[in-house]
């Protein structure tokens, strides 16, 4: 109900992201639920999030991350549907997560 919040998922931002999390938790276990967990995204733009809704973008950030990693990791074992190894164009492939 926030719309999309575009991050960068640099190691600055997961770790943001987790702090907040582990914040937005802990509101959320105390009945709080109006919107003070703020972030910046990628565009510049800040955004005020309930605590269910800080909990719901770190757990699609950590799902990205996990996709990231098992999509990159069938490339190295050269598995489905890398089976033919690395592609040349892998940076650029419109598959990633």
């Amino acid at each position: 109900g926030y719309g999309d919040i575009p991050l960068t998922g640099t190691p600055k931002d997961m770790t943001l992201i987790t702090s907040l999390h582990i914040k937005a938790k802990d509101l959320a276990a105390s009945g709080r639920t109006e919107p003070e967990l703020i972030i910046r995204d990628k565009e510049n733009v800040i955004h005020n999030l309930t605590p269910g809704q800080m909990i719901e973008l770190a757990l699609a950030g950590m799902q990205w991350v996990e996709d990231t990693m098992v999509f990159s990791w069938a490339m190295k074992d050269g598995t489905a549907p890398f089976e033919d190894g690395i592609p040349v164009d892998f940076e650029t492939l419109e598959t990633w997560p």
